[in-house]
């Protein structure tokens, strides 16, 4: 048990460096291998690996132009103005035929 905790202290040590250096995934993950070896009774651990995962998800929301989520893709937009259309109430079935017509198009 003892092979377990030096190798747990050097994984921790790892995971430190890691994190100094941005690399937030791998310091989580050198967390993760240190808490095993340990089996979670290593101080500073935990913290670490919360902090990584905190500065990892800043990092990620600026990678992907800080926009918390996607725009919609063309055709969920569509299906919005389709079923808007739809609810207006139109009462000429000439309407409704080429709104039918635009709604298979815009399906394919």
């Amino acid at each position: 048990m003892e092979a377990n905790r030096d190798e747990a202290i050097r994984c921790l040590a790892r995971a430190r460096a890691y994190f100094g250096e941005g690399k937030y995934a791998l310091a989580i993950k050198y967390c993760d291998k240190s808490a095993r070896l340990a089996n979670g009774a290593l101080d500073g651990v935990a913290e670490l690996k919360s902090r990584a995962e905190a500065a990892y998800a800043r990092q990620e929301g600026r990678s992907n132009g800080g926009s918390p989520a996607p725009e919609p893709s063309p055709s969920q937009a569509s299906q919005r103005r389709t079923a808007s259309s739809s609810s207006s109430g139109t009462s000429s079935s000439s309407s409704s035929s080429s709104n039918d017509k635009a709604s298979a198009v815009v399906r394919q």
